[in-house]
């Protein structure tokens, strides 16, 4: 048997069934992070926070320009600064400032998070796993999945033209195997900035599923089952 693990992020706002392959750690550094490079980690960061603070007090410098002037000034290094992109990179080593908690860290000790980015047709798109978001992690029998389309004369599809879903039996759900038949109904287009969306259905589930698209209940149960 092959199988394919999907994470699934769902809230009120969203519903994204993703390979998990394209779920990406990331570093939230956000929109107040200075990246210094050129200077040693092996710091005493909290020390090197409380006496740059002092010093950034008493100078009218950008914070980028007072990051530079300090460690010459007060370690004889010479770094050079930018400010960061809002994800960094969990294995980096970067030296990074947080000018709103006024603090030094090292990137990869930051705070992680897992994102999704994709491209909606216009755009690339980042999504956020967050709090508010459930994340299921869906391991699939990938070999034998029922597909719902059905020939409209002139495409397969399931509804309206470029649309399909497809059914699998789950296998493993967050890590473990359901106590009962459960399966998950991937929905996907061909239309580009439309995600593929996922759901998490029991066995009444899916018959109803299929009533509602005017399929042959007993026919597709046959090869769901």
């Amino acid at each position: 048997m092959e199988t394919k693990t999907f994470r699934l992020w769902v809230n009120d706002f969203w519903n994204y069934l993703i390979d998990s392959s394209e779920v990406e750690k990331v570093v939230l550094l956000g929109d107040w992070s200075v990246a210094i490079d050129g200077v040693n980690t092996d710091l005493d960061l909290t020390k090197l926070s409380e006496e740059f603070d002092a010093y950034f007090t008493e100078t009218d410098e950008a914070v980028v320009d007072a990051l530079e002037s300090f460690f010459r000034e007060k370690l004889g290094v010479e770094v050079s600064t930018e400010y960061t992109e809002y994800y960094g990179d969990a294995e980096s080593s970067r030296l990074i400032y947080d000018i709103e908690s006024k603090n030094f860290y090292v990137e990869k000790d930051g705070h992680v998070v897992e994102i999704y980015r994709f491209w909606d047709g216009g755009n690339w798109r980042t999504v956020e796993l967050d709090e508010v978001t459930t994340d299921y992690t869906i391991l699939v029998d990938s070999e034998n999945y029922v597909n719902l389309d059905e020939w409209n004369g002139h495409d397969w599809v399931t509804g309206s033209v470029g649309r399909h879903q497809r059914i699998y039996r789950i296998v493993e759900l967050d890590g473990e195997e359901p106590s009962e038949p459960t399966f998950l109904l991937e929905k996907w287009s061909q239309w580009q900035g439309e995600e593929p969306k996922g759901y998490i259905m029991t066995l009444s589930e899916v018959v109803e599923h299929l009533k509602e698209l005017g399929r042959d209940v007993d026919e597709y149960m046959k090869a769901i089952i």
